[in-house]
């Protein structure tokens, strides 16, 4: 999936979590659930995130390959679990979150994730081919539901 898919998505997973974080700071809850939306991509150089990064991308590419490591359940315990331990638990959770809405999303494309990469095969595979039409069609319909979702939140 693309980045602005990624976001769309995690915004509207944000937008349902977030009753469930009521004292939560709600730009920090959106800033960090987003951010582990996107943080997956890391390990892809052409990534809008990647490219942030520079060599750091092209280094985690070449150790672990995109949609390795970083798109395992693995990372996604790891790195929130660490704020959780040493920073907050909330936005340990939060993060974790994120994270997962990146690796459920990116199960429906064709390329799939295993997410028990590099111990087993749990590979989910989808018919979304990135960055087509039918990509285009399942962001529209993420939209639509984010503006569906935020009517009902205001009235």
């Amino acid at each position: 999936m693309l980045f602005k898919t990624h976001l769309a998505f995690g915004f509207l997973c944000a937008l349902f979590i977030l009753p469930f974080f009521p004292g939560a700071n709600t730009i920090l809850y959106f800033t960090i659930f987003l951010f582990g939306s996107i943080l997956p991509d890391i390990d892809h150089p052409k990534s809008k995130l990647g490219r942030k990064l520079g060599p750091i991308s092209h280094i985690l590419k070449f150790l672990f390959g995109h949609r390795g490591l970083f798109h395992s359940i693995f990372f996604a315990i790891l790195l929130p679990g660490t704020i959780y331990i040493l920073i907050s638990q909330t936005y340990g959770i939060i993060l974790f979150l994120g994270y997962l809405s990146h690796l459920f999303i990116d199960g429906f494309t064709k390329k799939g994730i295993n997410y028990l990469h590099p111990i087993s095969i749990l590979k989910t595979q989808g018919f979304i081919e990135t960055g087509t039409s039918s990509e285009s069609i399942l962001l529209i319909t993420i939209i639509t539901a984010i503006i569906i979702k935020t009517i009902t939140i205001i009235f």
